[in-house]
């Protein structure tokens, strides 16, 4: 039996939803879908992109199949969001949703996937991040930050 990896990411992509609530409109992709299109391209701002990462084996006791795999979430808002009294006001919102963000995945039951939040990885909203790297080079008035977390996930022989 095969684990069921649409389940996790349907599970994750719904706490997206409901806590970035700004992303809804203008989308939720995955990484596969952004990366065809290009971070820069869509039209409208806020949105998020959820990237599974590869899923390193786990050593979780006998007759167990276990993964853990890294799922990265991105926020990409535009400057102009940002703009107003203050101008470094981006390195006050986009830490705030990775905070929010990060407390609703530890929230959530995972009914459906049976995964289990084992720790944060990264919170990145430099501009030596990966995605702003990018977009800085294309001097593209867009920016974002990264949290990136780790599941343990997987089946049991004994279920």
């Amino acid at each position: 039996m095969a684990y069921n990896w649409a389940n996790l990411l349907r599970e994750v992509m719904a706490v997206v939803a409901t806590t970035w609530t700004d992303v809804v409109p203008n989308g939720i992709y995955l990484y596969q879908e952004i990366a065809r299109i290009s971070w820069e391209a869509p039209d409208a701002y806020p949105y998020a992109v959820v990237h599974l990462r590869a899923a390193d084996t786990g050593e979780w006791g006998l007759g167990n199949v276990a993964f853990e795999p890294v799922i990265d979430f991105h926020y990409i808002m535009a400057e102009t969001q940002a703009q107003g009294a203050d101008p470094l006001a981006a390195l006050n919102i986009i830490p705030a949703k990775l905070e929010a963000l990060k407390s609703a995945l530890y929230d959530a039951p995972h009914t459906d996937s049976q995964a289990t939040l084992l720790d944060i990885e990264a919170m990145d909203w430099s501009g030596e991040s990966a995605v702003n790297s990018l977009l800085l080079a294309k001097n593209v008035p867009v920016g974002g930050g990264l949290l990136s977390v780790r599941y343990v996930c997987g089946e049991s022989a004994f279920s």
